[in-house]
């Protein structure tokens, strides 16, 4: 890995999607150049996640961050969601809020999004 990545990586620590995981990061080409770390339910633990980056930020001056939820994570299985759109729009509000908590410590990060659903499918969560 390289001694100054600007990039950082947080996921779910789902098993099922380490391979996933993977296999995105090196089409994305951030295999070697990327910080990651992996939180079970991803942004659910939004505090576990900001201090992650605060660190990164100090040491590598990390300039972007990556949050990608995924649908049928063990983490939110507590909240008992009645069916799928509202288990989406649960995911994708933590993804938003996070996004803001970030962009408002540290405006000049740039923060992308991504829920991935059952089939795997990564889906690009705008911030707005």
């Amino acid at each position: 890995m390289p001694s100054n990545p600007k990039t950082l990586v947080a996921t779910t620590s789902d098993p099922r999607c380490q391979e996933l995981f993977f296999d995105w990061l090196s089409k994305q080409k951030l295999l070697s150049s990327h910080v990651r770390i992996a939180v079970s339910g991803c942004v659910k633990d939004r505090e576990a996640i900001m201090k992650s980056i605060r660190q990164a930020k100090k040491s590598y001056g990390i300039q972007q961050v990556i949050l990608i939820n995924a649908l049928g994570d063990k983490a939110y299985s507590e909240r008992k969601f009645a069916n799928q759109d509202l288990e989406k729009d649960a995911h994708r509000n933590d993804l938003k809020n996070t996004a803001a908590a970030i962009k408002a410590e540290s405006p000049n990060i740039q923060v992308e999004l991504f829920l991935i659903d059952k089939k795997h499918k990564f889906e690009a969560i705008p911030l707005q």
